[in-house]
């Protein structure tokens, strides 16, 4: 995938709905400093997107090395 650099010195990225990556594509992803993969709603509603952001940084906040969004083995 020719963008990946894009990801280069971010944490997280956001997918939209129904994309799937390979697993080759998660590897790269991880070896530029991708931690977590975050998929999108395919709502547009302001009220379910605050919803959305907020239990996203729930979860951000419950993660750690041993439970991690996105684990790559």
């Amino acid at each position: 995938m020719d963008t990946i650099h894009y990801a280069e010195g971010k944490e997280a990225i956001i997918l939209p709905n129904g994309l799937e990556i390979s697993k080759d594509i998660t590897h790269k992803l991880y070896a530029v400093g991708i931690k977590y993969i975050i998929t999108r709603g395919a709502s547009n509603s302001i009220d379910e997107l605050q919803g959305i952001a907020e239990q996203m940084i729930k979860d951000l906040d419950r993660t750690n090395k041993d439970n991690w969004l996105l684990q790559v083995s």
